[in-house]
């Protein structure tokens, strides 16, 4: 699938995006040559884990655990979320000031409160696939990843467990 989508994006969109694409598609076509098969193979899988995980982001109410979560960035101000930082009584203090400025800036909706732990999971997949040196591990390692509940649950959940796996796993990474 991978060399598949590969040999479609040389053959197909960067002859597109050079007719189209204006003076930035240089600018990206030098960076991906450049880039190491790591960094292909990392990119490719973010793209598509995070595109697996956007649909349906929004369909569904904020749970209870994710009511407190919103709740805990509405009612306080960055100032007070800041103080919560060395705070022994905070629970996640740093994502919920991260949260804080997300949702300034995209707004609340049940979408957008989940869009950061979407983006996480995906880190997470690509990150873990490349534990594995060889294509056809990385390949099966991303699929499962990509279907198992654990991580798709997380991925839906505006909490910040998504964030810990991936720290876990870009962690592993640079080890």
């Amino acid at each position: 699938l991978y060399r598949m989508l590969q040999r479609w994006w040389v053959s197909r969109s960067i002859p597109w995006l050079k007719a189209h694409g204006g003076r930035g598609y240089e600018f990206i076509a030098q960076r991906w040559d450049e880039s190491s098969p790591a960094t292909q193979w990392f990119l490719f899988v973010v793209v598509l884990a995070f595109l697996t995980r956007i649909f349906g982001l929004g369909t569904q109410s904020l749970w209870l655990d994710e009511g407190a979560t919103w709740a805990e960035v509405h009612d306080k101000s960055f100032y007070q979320l800041f103080r919560e930082l060395w705070s022994s009584d905070a629970a996640y203090p740093l994502y919920h000031l991260f949260l804080k400025g997300w949702i300034g800036l995209v707004g609340d909706s049940e979408a957008m409160m989940r869009l950061p732990s979407a983006f996480a999971s995906a880190v997470a997949i690509a990150a873990t696939s490349l534990l594995f040196e060889r294509q056809p591990q990385r390949g099966f390692v991303a699929i499962v990843m990509i279907t198992a509940p654990y991580v798709y649950w997380h991925a839906y959940d505006a909490k910040v467990y998504a964030f810990v796996l991936a720290f876990a796993a870009v962690i592993m990474i640079l080890r």
